[in-house]
This record gives C-alpha cells, structure tokens and sequence, in this order.
C-alpha cells in the first residue's frame, strides 16, 4: 500500500530548551536518513532483520512557534511522510520516529491527530493513540521577508573603511591572546573582537561529562592553523542596525543580542559588510567554524562551562526571567569573550554533522540540509548551555533564542 500521511500533533515539555532540543534532533535524523539515500523493502528488511518493515521514501516535522502555557511549554508540529508500507512495524518515518521519540525524551508528551490521504489512520498510529480524521485543505504558505539593507550615504561606508585601515598591523600580528580591537561600522558604531590565537585542542566532551552526548559529542584532535579574532560579544541590535533597517527581535534593546535572524540572514549581513570592503586588504567578515567557536569559548578550560559556574558566566533558563539580556553583563572567559554560554545561541558556518570532524582547519562537510548553531541560550538548560552542546536548524530557522557572532578571518 502507498500513500501520502499527515500528522497534526502538539509537543509539550516542561522546559523549552527540550523541545528545541527534540527540534534538533529530528532534523538531525531527517539529514541523516535522507544522505543514507532511498532504500527499497528488501534493503531494509536484510539491513534491519524486521520481517514487516515500511519504505519511507520522504518524510519530515515542521515546528510552529513554542508558546508557554503555565509551567510548561508546548508547540504545534505538522509531520508528513511519502510512503509505501509493507507490513505494520516501521523503522523510521514519522510513526517511527514518535515511538523513539517516546523513549528518547520520556519528559516529553505528544498529542494530536493523524489522518492520511482518505481520512484512515494506520496501525502504529492508533497504538500511540492518535485519531484519524479527514484530510483538510493545507494553509497558504506566506513567504519569508528577506533582510532590507539601509540605503546609506557611500560616504558613511568610506569613512568606516578609512578608520578600519589602522588596524591592519593588529591583525596581522596575532600570536596570544588577551589582545583587543575595535572595527568600526558605518554611523560610528563599533564592535569589539577578540583575538584567538592559533592552537590545538580535543573538541567535544570527555567521557566524564554529565549529560553529554555521547555520539555528537565524541572528542577529536583538531588543529587551527591560523589566528583569528571573534567578537567580544553576540551581534547586538545597535550593530545590526547599523547596516539593517530595522531588528527583528523579539526582545528589544539597542545591547540586546539580535535574535530571529535566520542563518541566511546572518550570512546576508555578513555578506553585505564583505562587498564594502571596510576592513584592510586580507581579511573579511564571517561566521566562525563550529572548531573555531569551540576553541575559543573553551580559552584553553577543558570543563563545560569556561570562565566560571555558568551562573556567573551566562543567561539560561534558571536566571534569565525567560528573555534575552544586555550583553557583556556577565563574566567574560579567559580570552575576553562574553556571553559564550546561553543569553542567544549562535550560528556556526558549518553544515551540521551527526559527528565531530577532527584534524587542521575543519570546517563540516560539503553539504547538508542544517546548519550548525552553537552556546545555548535564554531558554535553555544548562546542559545545553555546554560548550561541546551542538546542534543544528535549517538555514532559514527563526527563533528568538539564536543570533550570531562575527569573524575576522584571513581572506584564502
């Protein structure tokens, strides 16, 4: 039998930070099972052993926005699924996945109605308590609104670029750490980078870390052949602006990291900034690799939190009144960096892979379908405030719990 599912479900959690965790995973898997290829029955049948298996040719889960409702929190997740079922087990797929879902994050709850093209439910889906219902019309998909740069006056550009060429000396004679710039942007705002040295390091999390993941986090050796300087702190409204008509945040503040910005979005800004040529000849604007935001939120510390207890270094679900702060309020680690744990997470350059890829100058894989965000943020727990805590969304993911911080990277 082949047909087209659907599934109209709600997640509910008592901590946000799990659900954007089960976010991550399911578009983890949804990469992974897509790269792995299309597989026919008998594929499936001698790989796994089953005697009743389903040939998932598609599938996927699309999240709406996490609302809180009392002491708990809850999202609205629309599932689908192309498939051709032989027999009543499935091995992966939506109903496959919300069995391992069950089992994976036992704090987690699902509810909600499944129906398929001609209104049935199926087998697994009635052992998870679901009700079949009949097909309703999909909703008008609303297009994204893409970033509106300001029309600002050449002269505005020019003078940061005059500014900007005194740095040249500075950034070509980074060998430690400790070292400070400012890079000026039009309208005379600044941001502050930090420089990081080259260096060596494990990436990801020793064995004896609590709550580590075991799989994502296994530790490799990793080599960064060349310094960099990262941005004392998250993009703030103010600097964004600086370059954006307006913010897209959800919680305003001119020192407020912004948030809702899609990796797309980042690189958008990133981009921007790059073709005004305002830093010295040599280097550019970027975001910085999963290696090189691992290495320089650790600052040479091999614990899970750098610079302090994680209440003194960073804004996450127990102290953060549920919204994002100023940033910089909180102690830096030992490389003059703020805000490494928690308040926003921050996108990586990376396409995201279910595991570490160690050895000089890493930088992911070729191609993906997620991109790599890193730090944890306002909602989240401590666990995923960790330095080795990785994670991915798709590139055009808005949520007001991630941004990103800039690079200063040598022009290859």
């Amino acid at each position: 039998m082949s047909n087209d599912v659907n599934y109209n479900l709600v997640f509910t959690a008592p901590k946000k930070a799990l659900l954007l965790h089960v976010k991550s995973y399911l578009e983890d898997k949804k990469s992974r099972w897509d790269r792995r290829g299309e597989k026919t029955a008998a594929d499936l049948l001698k790989e796994t052993g089953l005697k009743n298996v389903a040939e998932v040719v598609s599938w996927g889960f699309e999240f709406g926005k996490i609302k809180k409702t009392g002491d708990s929190f809850s999202v609205e997740v629309t599932s689908w699924a192309n498939e051709n079922c032989f027999g009543n087990i499935w091995i992966s797929g939506p109903e496959g996945e919300l069995h391992f879902l069950k089992e994976k994050f036992p704090e987690l709850e699902i509810g909600g109605t499944f129906r398929d093209d001609y209104g049935r439910g199926s087998v697994c889906g009635s052992e998870l308590g679901y009700e079949s219902r009949s097909k309703e019309d999909d909703e008008d998909e609303t297009e994204e609104e893409a970033v509106v740069f300001a029309d600002l006056n050449p002269e505005l550009w020019d003078t940061a670029s005059e500014k900007n060429q005194a740095l040249k000396p500075a950034l070509s004679s980074i060998h430690e750490s400790g070292h400070v710039i400012e890079v000026v942007l039009p309208q005379e705002v600044v941001i502050p980078f930090c420089s990081i040295p080259a260096g060596s390091f494990k990436m990801g999390s020793p064995v004896s870390e609590e709550e580590r993941d075991e799989y994502m986090e296994a530790q490799v050796e990793v080599t960064l052949s060349y310094p960099c300087w990262l941005a004392k702190t998250p993009l703030t409204q103010k600097q964004w602006e600086a370059v954006v008509v307006s913010s897209p945040s959800h919680f305003i503040g001119a020192n407020r990291p912004v948030e809702n910005v899609s990796w797309d979005d980042a690189q958008a800004f990133i981009n921007s900034l790059n073709e005004k040529q305002i830093l010295p000849k040599g280097w550019k604007f970027a975001l910085p690799t999963e290696a090189q935001w691992e290495y320089a939120c650790r600052a040479g510390e091999h614990g899970p939190y750098s610079g302090g207890r994680l209440e003194e270094v960073g804004w996450y679900e127990e102290n953060s009144a549920e919204q994002t702060h100023e940033v910089g309020q909180k102690k830096p680690n030992a490389w003059g960096l703020h805000d490494m744990h928690g308040n926003v997470c921050e996108w990586c350059s990376d396409w995201s892979e279910d595991t570490l890829i160690g050895g000089i100058d890493p930088a992911g894989p070729d191609s993906g379908s997620l991109r790599a965000f890193r730090g944890g943020a306002w909602s989240y727990d401590a666990m995923g405030c960790r330095a080795a805590f990785r994670a991915g969304y798709q590139p055009n993911t808005l949520t007001d719990d991630i941004g990103f911080r800039l690079a200063l990277v040598p022009s290859r």
